[in-house]
């Protein structure tokens, strides 16, 4: 339901465009009215709308701010008649004092301008600084974090390589015990060969030697059976070299099987240390 209020305004509350702001409350609040300077050197205002709202409205004209400083306030509530569409400004008829008066209202706006680009400036300036501190904070953490994961990580990597190369030495005696017992039986074997093909030839030559004498004091029809049984002595003569063959081939596949061990060392050692150069001696 909406009442009128009249409103007394006492102070210094003239002459400093403190009627331009009591127009704009009552604009933002939709008010009906109008406000006036009265000879006394008061400023009275008639408006109307509900009363939460006027009492809202008087709360936002009671302002001591320079220029303006309203010292005292009278109210008195009556009927609303409904007379006024808008609210306005009351102007007095010299046009002097109603310049003046808007000059002053244009410097208070640009006092408060001021006062508004200030306060963020400065709120600006402070979030920068904080904003410095957070960043300058959050580098020493990432560089303590760096540092520590540095040490981590050197630890980690001499460990891997500390295991690489005792897998390594592990590696190469493995290797190295392999060889000799390779060795050892190729010798064992070679000589067992050797021993045995000594003997076969010592038979066969004996054995030769003896049919030869016997063959001797035969009928030359049993010349086919001495020739035969040199055929048979030459091919236990093949079997002896082929016999060498193999044990030359076996030497050879010892030889390409240590190479294969030395290059898989090389490799490990290269990829675990990519700066180091592994050279054979």
């Amino acid at each position: 339901m909406k009442t009128r209020a009249t409103i007394i305004l006492k102070g210094r509350v003239q002459q400093a465009g403190y009627r331009d702001h009591i127009d704009e409350q009552a604009f933002n609040l939709n008010l009906t009215g109008n406000a006036k300077n009265l000879d006394d050197g008061t400023v009275r205002v008639i408006c109307e709308g509900d009363k939460k709202t006027i009492n809202k409205f008087i709360e936002r004209i009671r302002i001591k701010q320079y220029p303006i400083s309203v010292e005292d306030i009278e109210l008195k509530y009556s009927e609303a008649t409904g007379e006024f569409k808008t609210f306005d400004i009351i102007w007095e008829d010299d046009i002097t004092k109603a310049t003046f008066e808007r000059m002053a209202t244009a410097a208070r706006y640009m006092r408060e301008m001021n006062t508004d680009i200030s306060g963020k400036i400065d709120n600006v300036g402070g979030k920068i600084e904080e904003m410095n501190t957070n960043i300058s904070g959050k580098i020493d953490n990432l560089a303590d974090k760096t540092e520590s994961g540095n040490k981590i990580l050197g630890g980690k990597i001499e460990e891997m390589n500390t295991n690489i190369s005792g897998k390594i030495d592990n590696l190469a005696d493995k290797t190295e015990s392999g060889n000799k017992i390779l060795g050892g039986r190729i010798d064992n074997l070679g000589g067992e060969l050797g021993g045995k093909m000594d003997n076969l030839t010592t038979e066969t030559h004996s054995f030769h030697q003896d049919m030869s004498r016997q063959f001797d004091s035969m009928d030359v029809k049993y010349g086919i059976i001495a020739e035969m049984i040199g055929k048979a002595v030459e091919g236990i003569e093949k079997t002896n070299k082929n016999t060498g063959k193999i044990l030359a081939r076996m030497e050879k596949q010892q030889e390409n099987h240590n190479q294969l061990i030395e290059k898989l060392i090389k490799v490990i050692i290269n990829k675990s240390n990519p700066g180091s150069k592994f050279t054979n001696e």
